[in-house]
């Protein structure tokens, strides 16, 4: 069976396994700060007049972006103004479009990434920046961290979702990778 199958076979056994509770609820105390600003800086290169931010907390991406740029904050829970409600883990999406979609640490909160994946290429009008550790770096698996993919395996369902690597990069505080993709119809 090839790689690719087996990863989808896992999740969709791992997703029916799945608590009711999603784990990104249970003290998210921590700052992100930091991480939105060098996703923010690596999407400089690319052309965008929306940003989708999924999982956006606090709206951390808002305050570095141009008024001129669209800001569309989707979120499980309602922690800011306007945040449109949606729980990722059930396949929910929001309706909208935006040129570039930010995933910033959303990923590893997803029990069955690939639909996910698929939901946000249908969405994404050109690009998609996300952050992710990936499982062969990780000392340790989080708590709350539902699934754990190695850079192949996360490479692979982003092609099956529709998208091409433009460029990675080591976002280094957390051993985190950061991924500009751009869909595979540009």
């Amino acid at each position: 069976m090839p790689l690719v199958e087996k990863i989808c076979q896992f999740f969709k056994l791992l997703a029916k396994k799945a608590k009711s509770e999603n784990t990104w609820t249970l003290s998210m105390k921590y700052k992100f700060d930091d991480r939105i600003k060098f996703m923010l800086d690596m999407v400089k290169e690319v052309p965008y007049k929306s940003v989708m931010d999924l999982g956006c907390g606090n709206q951390d991406a808002k305050k570095y972006l141009s008024p001129a740029v669209e800001y569309i904050p989707v979120n499980y829970m309602n922690q800011t103004p306007n945040t449109i409600i949606r729980d990722f883990n059930k396949g929910q999406f929001c309706e909208r479009e935006a040129d570039l979609m930010l995933g910033s640490g959303i990923l590893e909160y997803i029990y069955d990434p690939l639909p996910f994946l698929l939901n946000v290429s249908k969405h994404c009008r050109c690009y998609f920046c996300l952050s992710y550790v990936l499982g062969e770096y990780r000392k340790e698996k989080a708590e709350k961290w539902v699934n754990s993919l190695t850079r192949d395996e996360l490479l692979a369902l982003l092609d099956l979702a529709g998208f091409t690597l433009i460029r990675e990069e080591w976002y280094q505080p957390n051993h985190q990778k950061v991924f500009l993709l751009s869909k595979k119809s540009l």
